[in-house]
């Protein structure tokens, strides 16, 4: 099974059922005849890419998401094995509300030394989400109702509208325009350089 790391905010916009999808840049980026729309319904030949996400570009070369319709992926999240040799094989987690829990009577959470996202395997996994939809676009593509459901927060104060990211950018986390908080969600050079992206739509698993 494949894990998917976020940021601790994005997580728990994830958990919360805030976050609802996910980009990811194509590597490497496909070459694309000018107008050409890739064509996400697209039998590549192989059964196993048989399936909606797949596509050639202009040089023939092909394309498949990391994750199909219907694929289950658990949310990895820094962890603490405790104890597997006397055969309690579980974990805590550095992600949690409440950072006064004891571990084992030992220490407070924020003082473990935790293990790497990147290393967590699915048995220790506390949520799931399933995959439900994927396509491609440029990422410049994002329309406004999508940004809410990458997990950037719309309030409304005095009657106008502003978005919020789920952190602190650069002392600055209100933005008038949806795009524009997302452009800083994900980074102003990754924005302006716009690459075609994988749009994951997913639902947590309860």
């Amino acid at each position: 099974m494949k894990g998917k790391c976020f940021i601790e905010p994005l997580f728990h916009a994830v958990v919360e059922g805030r976050k609802t999808m996910m980009r990811e840049v194509i590597k490497p980026q496909p070459k694309l005849a000018l107008g050409y729309v890739p064509n996400v319904e697209i039998v590549l030949g192989n059964p196993d890419y048989a399936y909606k996400g797949g596509f050639r570009d202009a040089h023939g070369r092909i394309f498949v998401p990391r994750y199909i319709i219907g694929e289950k992926v658990y949310l990895k999240e820094p962890y603490y094995k405790n104890y597997p040799w006397t055969g309690n094989d579980t974990a805590s987690y550095k992600y949690e509300r409440d950072m006064s829990i004891y571990h084992d009577g030992l220490a407070y959470m924020g003082e473990i030394e935790w293990d790497n996202p990147i290393t967590m395997p699915s048995k220790y996994a506390r949520y799931y989400i399933e995959i439900t939809d994927v396509r491609v676009e440029p990422l410049q593509k994002i329309s406004d109702e999508d940004v809410i459901h990458e997990g950037v927060i719309q309030r409304e104060t005095t009657n106008i509208e502003s978005m919020c990211l789920p952190f602190t950018f650069n002392n600055v986390d209100y933005f008038a325009e949806r795009q524009t908080a997302f452009a800083a969600l994900i980074g102003k050079r990754m924005w302006n350089k716009s690459p075609f992206v994988w749009v994951y739509e997913f639902k947590l698993l309860k």
